[in-house]
């Protein structure tokens, strides 16, 4: 069957796979993840009503066996209140985290989303009038709002590199970084996968750049957590923030930011109190520091986002990758062939980001989403607002190629309305 073809392959059904029992039971699962596999791994979640859900980026629904430790945690607070702060169950959880993306756990502070951990390095970083943030105009909302905080309460510059609207190459992304690095460039702000535009960006190569320039390098991996291998050798970055809500599929409430050794010199604590510099203790040493004296945490979801990274380790980070861009390069066959379809950017084969963002042409992004959530119980996501507004799709494991197949049908049947 031809890529062109392949979304309008009838629906494929398959008989009730048995369910997973544990996350253990993954691992011991050997050779390949076929589509067997995965239809199993289906069989662990629960979203409801026959919806093809498609918007991961957003928010992506947890496996029951995630709901599960989650549940379980709530009820063992409430059994036994007299420990209540559980730091010996959450210190293995940093472990697990930085294991998962090559760092160590000394470098590791647990939060609840990828804003509380940027807003620990940015307030909490050491700045001076004039100096320079380099970011895009497609980083997240909330963190170019903080960098309009900055600008008024430090005089720090926040300087766009430019890219807007654009997907262009590699080279034409480094190349609009390098040249807005100055002596003046202190932090440089990435996202692993840019929200906007869907474009896995060269963090390796910028990074290089600025640090060759004295710059440090921050990524928002909130794309890119739990949808891409991700190490933080390889990328070269000195702090990295995501949260437990998406592509984790942890749930609400938890999160982390890694902080390298030679970062945590230069960001002082912004939250509670008691951090004694002159102290040797591992947790004034280490990124502990930055989440220790900031109240109660989240436990159950932190200790089900342990539980999540656990699910990612059994299944595996780089068979989860292939899956989703399987899954991406699936639907992007499908809608190259619709003619009022406007996919942005390259029609990369295979692709390399798990979000495709597309337009409809003589309909507006809100309508299309609206007729496919009501008449087809299809949820895409939507970025943007009015006439700027875009679709974006954005698949996980959950995810089927029966489900890809509604959406292509339910767009050709927008067309030819």
């Amino acid at each position: 069957m031809s890529t062109a073809t392949a979304a309008f392959a009838p629906f494929r059904h398959s008989a009730v796979p048995t369910p997973i029992a544990d996350i253990g039971a993954i691992a011991r699962q050997d050779g390949d993840r076929d589509a067997h596999f995965w239809e199993a791994l289906r069989a662990q979640y629960s979203v409801s009503g026959g919806l093809a859900y498609l918007d991961n980026a957003a928010y992506s629904p947890p496996p029951n066996l995630i709901l599960e430790t989650q549940e379980r945690w709530q009820h063992q607070l409430s059994a036994n209140p007299a420990n209540p702060m559980r730091l010996g169950e959450l210190e293995p959880v940093r472990a697990n985290i930085a294991d998962a993306i090559g760092g160590s756990e000394e470098e590791i502070t647990l939060t609840r989303s990828t804003t509380e951990g940027f807003s620990l390095l940015l307030y909490g970083f050491d700045w001076h009038a004039g100096d320079e943030i380099l970011f895009d105009g497609g980083d997240h909302p909330s963190i170019r709002a903080i960098l309009e905080i900055l600008q008024r309460r430090y005089g720090v510059r926040a300087i766009d590199a430019g890219l807007g609207d654009d997907v262009p190459g590699d080279d034409a992304i480094v190349a609009r970084y390098t040249n807005k690095l100055t002596a003046h460039t202190r932090l440089v702000l990435l996202s692993h996968v840019n929200g906007w535009t869907g474009r896995r960006m060269p963090v390796r190569r910028i990074a290089d750049a600025a640090h060759a320039s004295g710059a440090l390098v921050a990524l928002d991996a909130s794309q890119s957590f739990g949808a891409l291998h991700l190490s933080v050798g390889d990328l070269s970055v000195d702090f990295v923030a995501a949260p437990g809500h998406k592509w984790a599929a942890a749930g609400h409430g938890g999160g982390f930011a890694y902080f390298r050794h030679a970062t945590q010199a230069i960001v002082w604590p912004t939250v509670g109190g008691g951090y004694d510099p002159k102290s040797t203790s591992p947790f004034d040493q280490s990124a502990r520091r930055l989440d220790r004296n900031a109240g109660q945490k989240n436990i159950p979801f932190l200790l089900g986002f342990d539980a999540a990274v656990e699910w990612h380790k059994a299944v595996g980070q780089h068979a989860i990758e292939r899956r989703i861009l399987d899954l991406s390069a699936y639907l992007r066959a499908a809608l190259a062939v619709l003619p009022t379809v406007r996919i942005l950017g390259d029609l990369e084969q295979p692709p390399t980001s798990p979000l495709t963002l597309f337009s409809v042409e003589g309909h507006s992004a809100q309508e299309v989403r609206d007729i496919l959530h009501v008449r087809e119980n299809v949820h895409l996501g939507l970025i943007g607002e009015g006439a700027d507004a875009r679709l974006r799709v954005s698949p996980h494991i959950h995810n089927s190629f029966n489900d890809i197949d509604r959406v292509a049908w339910a767009l050709a049947r927008i067309a030819a309305a």
